[in-house]
């Protein structure tokens, strides 16, 4: 167990002392392998179920009450979304955008630790960012279709918090 453990503070040791690239290679195949079924089941959760409504009716559309809800992004990605629906495997791809915008909030929580120096201790640089995106707040936005634009808003956050 203790070999086990010195190999994985070994190859993260590696990951953090290398180019940048590398980390992001690691977060992209840790965070697809870890939220890898919520692409390859197809399902819905209740709010999904209106979603996928009025995708396929083309009938009703939430964008004037997301704009008016304060909400102009989130309308403008729930719009393009309903696009892309057809029926319920559709809601795969809004789940693959939402597994891949945690990729990217990964490397840029990365990042921004990198850059301020916030850890020394190389593998915490590394864990960290994986730790914040495998919380359970971000498994719901990955598993729950209709949620497919949250992490985009903590992203977007991030940057502007970003100088």
């Amino acid at each position: 167990m203790i070999a086990m453990e010195n190999n994985m503070q070994n190859l993260i040791n590696s990951l953090a002392e290398g180019n940048k690239k590398n980390v992001y290679i690691f977060y992209f195949f840790l965070i697809m392998l870890t939220f890898s079924p919520v692409i390859f089941f197809s399902y819905a959760f209740s709010d999904d179920w209106s979603t996928f409504f009025d995708a396929i009716t083309r009938n009703g559309s939430s964008f004037q009450w997301d704009v008016q809800s304060g909400r102009p992004v989130y309308a403008v990605f729930r719009y393009y979304g309903q696009m892309l629906i057809n029926d319920i495997s559709s809601f795969s791809y809004l789940r693959l955008f939402n597994i891949l915008s945690l990729v990217v909030l990964s490397g840029f929580i990365y990042n921004f630790i990198d850059s301020r120096k916030i850890f020394d201790n190389p593998v915490f640089k590394v864990i960290f960012p994986l730790l914040i995106c495998l919380l359970p707040a971000f498994q719901v936005y990955a598993s729950w279709a209709t949620c497919f634009p949250f992490t985009i808003s903590v992203l977007l956050a991030g940057i502007s918090y970003n100088k």
